[in-house]
């Protein structure tokens, strides 16, 4: 099973992800292992994971080619997207698919004691998934 990440996400991006209206998150930087999931953690004040997706596909290319193909997705307008991607060469869409909201949003606890919200992203154990699958019903 490839590799799964968890993402501190804003939790008005959250919102959008969960609505429908955003399945490309954007990112400055990617991971370098082939990964298949994201554990989506809701910075404050909601201090929670509160959902799962799964990886469809990465997109990385200039940030004019990245704007045209994920725009319909973004969930943001463009002059946060260009604001974000200032100076970059490469701007990286991570698009979002079956995504799966948890009844009971969770502490960082309860994914690793040790857990802390990551500035980018880190990852997490293989079984994570299995686990926040299950503690969703």
């Amino acid at each position: 099973m490839k590799r799964s990440i968890l993402l501190s996400i804003h939790p008005t991006h959250v919102k959008n992800i969960l609505n429908g209206s955003k399945f490309f998150e954007y990112r400055r930087v990617i991971p370098k292992e082939e990964v298949s999931h994201v554990v989506i953690y809701s910075t404050a004040p909601v201090s929670r994971v509160v959902a799962i997706a799964r990886i469809e596909e990465i997109i990385s290319e200039s940030p004019s080619n990245t704007w045209r193909l994920t725009k319909s997705g973004a969930g943001i307008g463009k002059v946060f997207y260009d604001s974000y991607f200032t100076g970059r060469n490469i701007a990286n869409a991570l698009k979002l698919s079956n995504i799966v909201e948890l009844e009971e949003p969770l502490r960082l606890n309860a994914i690793g004691e040790s857990m802390k919200p990551p500035q980018s992203f880190c990852y997490v154990e293989a079984h994570t998934i299995s686990d926040l699958m299950a503690a969703r019903v």
